[in-house]
């Protein structure tokens, strides 16, 4: 699952819950997630609409909020799952973690 950042907290934690309900149990589950980012850097092109949550002023994302992950907010969201690999990787959109996950 790609994008899941692209919410707010609220609605983040809702579609995890959701993907918990629908996935099988120890089935397994990728995602990415946009890595946290020094706000210095970011405020001058994003505006904060609650904590850990920017939306770009500019560019092919304006307007489409991102919510900004470290690992252990990421540990926490899927306490429910064996981790089984966490990872970081670069791209077109900048840093993003990926998860790789089993349901307990």
């Amino acid at each position: 699952i790609d994008t899941i950042h692209h919410n707010t907290k609220g609605k983040i934690i809702h579609l995890i819950n959701e993907i918990t309900r629908v996935l099988k149990d120890k089935g397994l589950v990728y995602i990415t997630i946009a890595k946290n980012r020094k706000t210095q850097k970011i405020a001058r092109h994003f505006k904060k609409i609650e904590e850990r949550t920017y939306v770009p002023l500019e560019g092919e994302e304006k307007g489409i909020p991102h919510f900004l992950l470290n690992k252990s907010l990421l540990k926490k969201f899927f306490k429910g799952y064996k981790i089984i690999l966490i990872g970081s990787k670069s791209g077109k959109y900048g840093e993003h973690y990926f998860l790789y996950a089993q349901k307990t």
